[in-house]
């Protein structure tokens, strides 16, 4: 088990005002599988990501990432524990623009001292796979936007992580760059047996999942198993999203 949630909740304390913005939810995420996230405004979505994260802390419960359990760990460690175990892809590229793309795909391996003839194999092999060889000695502002999410992918996968967690990955690109992102998500999912965790408010997002997860009023409200063809699936979730009603 690559992920593991157990009654978790999160309180926000604003002034005399208490909100549950997570409600003693459990789930589990095995290896390999590419999870999806959906809920109304404020269903919790975010919050969950950004515990499991290690970003935000909870106030009941138990996370364990391959195993470990990271609550009430120090931040040294924590800090430690993300470099080596999470990758992060967010709606914004989050790209040092001062920096080339290889340079920026190298820079968690380079701080973890890794030897630079093997950081420059494993970037090769996976710019390959990603299509994005050709564009290395580029830089970020000399690249498509579709080019840049896919380079926070390469930078997201190059510490073979435990989980890639992904923020709204396609929020910043049109309709045809979200779709090529995703076929290269699912890719990558398929063939490396990466495991993916992605919070989308985009139904067509969700349907290359295998499995998505509903969020209401901070509580797991229902979820659905990619078991059928993506046109099925798609529908699927869109019936459940208008169930929920609001916007996701």
């Amino acid at each position: 088990m690559v992920l593991s949630v157990e009654g978790v909740t999160k309180i926000y304390n604003s002034g005399k005002v208490k909100t549950r913005a997570l409600n003693n939810i459990s789930f589990t995420v095995k290896e390999g599988e590419f999870v999806a996230i959906m809920g109304p405004s404020g269903s919790g979505k975010t919050t969950l990501l950004n515990v499991i994260a290690t970003i935000d802390r909870i106030d009941e419960g138990i996370i364990k990432i391959a195993r470990t359990n990271i609550c009430g760990m120090s931040q040294k460690k924590l800090a430690e524990f993300r470099r080596k175990n999470l990758g992060f892809i967010f709606q914004e590229f989050n790209l040092l623009e001062i920096l080339t793309v290889r340079e920026n795909i190298a820079v968690a391996l380079t701080i973890n001292r890794e030897n630079p003839l093997i950081i420059n194999e494993r970037i090769n092999k996976l710019c390959q796979k990603l299509d994005i060889l050709d564009i290395l000695d580029k830089y970020p502002t000399e690249i498509s936007g579709g080019q840049r999410q896919r380079v926070a992918c390469a930078r997201a996968m190059i510490t073979l992580p435990s989980i890639i967690l992904a923020d709204e990955p396609t929020g910043s690109l049109d309709s045809n760059m979200a779709s090529v992102f995703m076929d290269t998500l699912q890719k990558i999912n398929n063939e490396d047996n990466t495991t993916i965790l992605m919070v989308t408010h985009d139904p067509f997002c969700a349907s290359y999942a295998k499995r998505v997860m509903f969020l209401k009023d901070g509580k797991l409200f229902d979820e659905i198993i990619n078991n059928t063809n993506s046109s099925k699936f798609l529908n699927n979730i869109m019936k459940t999203m208008k169930f929920l009603g609001g916007e996701c």
